[in-house]
């Protein structure tokens, strides 16, 4: 009588074939999920925008103009930009943007305190506008890979920038 000779494991090529089966079932499951993220990342991009759209329109239902689009200290939301030349004060000075003024509406009006839109951008009671601190993510895109802070440059009466 001959002996049974019972397997008690997996052989080598079996163990092979199972592993090319599952790498091919992630390669085919790993671009969906990209595809999914991306997704979901130009739903959030969307409804940021959808949110400063809103800002804008309790901005102006609030104060019956819309804000400023940009404003320096030197020369205020109220400028006639038709007229403004390199000569104008504050022309080539960082100023605010209407992002700064919508900050209440975007419930960041803890933020909004701490600013004085009246003084310059670059004073030093201003600090906290330029610190990862008081990044707001609703304007940022979850897609953007650059640099979340962005280096402000005089290029006052000289044609070279000097980074402040």
């Amino acid at each position: 009588m001959v002996p049974c000779r019972c397997r008690r494991g997996f052989t080598l090529v079996e163990l092979l074939v199972v592993v090319a089966i599952i790498a091919t079932l992630i390669g085919l499951l790993l671009p969906a999920m990209q595809s999914a993220r991306e997704a979901a990342r130009r739903t959030q991009c969307l409804n940021n925008l959808r949110q400063i759209g809103l800002a804008l329109h309790g901005f102006h239902d609030a104060r019956q103009r819309l804000p400023p689009a940009f404003a320096t200290a030197s020369a205020p939301g109220n400028v006639n930009w038709r007229t403004l030349t390199t000569t104008t004060p504050g022309y080539f000075e960082p100023g605010w943007s209407f992002f700064a003024y919508i900050l209440p509406y975007m419930e960041q009006g803890t933020l909004h305190a701490q600013l004085d839109l009246s003084k310059p951008i670059l004073d030093s009671r201003n600090d906290v506008a330029r610190t990862e601190a008081a990044l707001m993510q609703p304007y940022v895109c979850p897609s953007d890979t650059t640099p979340r802070l962005i280096d402000v440059l005089d290029y006052g009466e000289s044609s070279t920038a000097t980074t402040l």
